[in-house]
């Protein structure tokens, strides 16, 4: 009777330690069935999901489960079930697989054409994923970084895997990467720089450990189980092109009309007729010339285009000038004609204008 007492007490606490280490979503948390955005402007999207996950907006009290398609916000936390995986395709040309229970939260994603910087920032609080970090080379300012409980990861252009909880951090790097990793208990130190397959760990108040080479078998398991999606990439190019195209579309509308009837030539025959004939590029020099520019994925909210907004400058400085100067002469001749018609009535009812001390009066 003893030995089942204490067999019931160890099953009973197993099963607490069990929920508490796969315990991701907050106790308590509401979730809501409607769906509502979250503040400002979409950073992302949910491309894939497997199985259940949680999204919490920054300063709400109720979550919402996540569903295929649905837009992320700045700030927005994410937390994976059991089962549960996430594809996500960020604002910045970044894919994010997300594992089962990992929690990570959005911080910064945020990129902008006109100043040519990209800047991302994502905290990961425990769980595991895999990040593909787009290198976008026209951008002068270009930060990407992820931070765990023990480290900062600092990224330019990657593919690598983080697994992560309290107390320990690990770093995986695939092919074409260079990562810098620093360990957050001694922030002092030189951080360790990480190559194509290669693996550090970063333990709780300790300091990186050396780098160990990963074998090609490992990686592709690796890659295997936390794979991106080619469609999703392939989709979201098509959603740039496609954002680019209206763009430019709306911003050009005007000046391809004046273009098509300049470009209208009428060409006499040898019978006295005239042949009018309207030239427009063709659709493969456009798409050569779509294909060469660098496409960064933005959100569809209404955005002015960098063009719109040069054209909606102030107009030069000379312009300005001259338009002053026209307003003053218009002024100058207002006064002159209202000064002429009061000295007429003066004169006209013989009235004296009061002179100034020592000013001879006029006659």
């Amino acid at each position: 009777m003893k030995f089942h007492r204490h067999y019931f007490i160890i099953v009973m606490l197993l099963a607490v330690l069990w929920k508490i280490a796969g315990a991701t979503v907050p106790e308590g948390l509401t979730i809501q069935k409607d769906f509502q955005p979250g503040f400002g402007l979409s950073i992302g999207s949910v491309f894939m999901i497997d199985g259940k996950a949680i999204v919490v907006h920054d300063g709400h009290p109720n979550g919402y489960e996540i569903f295929k398609d649905m837009r992320l916000y700045q700030k927005d936390t994410i937390y994976t079930q059991n089962p549960g995986r996430l594809l996500l395709n960020m604002l910045d040309g970044t894919q994010i697989t997300v594992g089962s229970q990992s929690h990570l939260t959005l911080n910064q994603v945020s990129v902008i054409p006109l100043k040519n910087s990209r800047k991302s920032f994502i905290g990961m609080q425990r769980g595991k994923a895999r990040f593909n970090v787009r290198k976008l080379s026209k951008f002068r300012q270009t930060e990407f970084k992820v931070k765990t409980q023990t480290a900062l990861i600092g990224v330019r252009g990657s593919d690598f895997f983080i697994s992560a909880d309290k107390t320990k951090t690990s770093v995986t790097t695939f092919d074409h990467t260079r990562l810098e990793v620093l360990g957050l208990a001694q922030p002092q130190l030189p951080p360790t720089i990480l190559q194509d397959f290669q693996r550090v760990s970063i333990a709780f108040s300790d300091r990186p450990s050396d780098i160990e080479i990963i074998s090609q078998e490992e990686v592709n398991r690796l890659k295997t189980e936390y794979q991106f999606s080619s469609k999703a990439s392939v989709e979201k190019d098509k959603d740039i092109e496609k954002d680019q195209s209206e763009s430019k579309n709306s911003d050009k509308s005007t000046s391809d009309k004046k273009s098509s009837t300049e470009e209208t030539s009428e060409n006499k025959n040898a019978d006295g007729s005239t042949d009018t004939t309207t030239q427009s590029p063709s659709d493969e020099s456009l798409n050569n010339d779509a294909s060469e520019q660098e496409t960064v994925w933005m959100p569809t909210q209404n955005i002015i285009p960098p063009s719109d907004m040069i054209q909606a400058q102030a107009p030069d400085i000379q312009d300005i000038g001259t338009s002053i100067e026209t307003i003053i002469e218009k002024r100058e001749d207002i006064i002159d004609n209202q000064i002429q018609q009061f000295s007429e009535e003066i004169h006209e009812e013989s009235k004296v204008l009061p002179s100034f001390p020592g000013t001879p009066p006029l006659h």
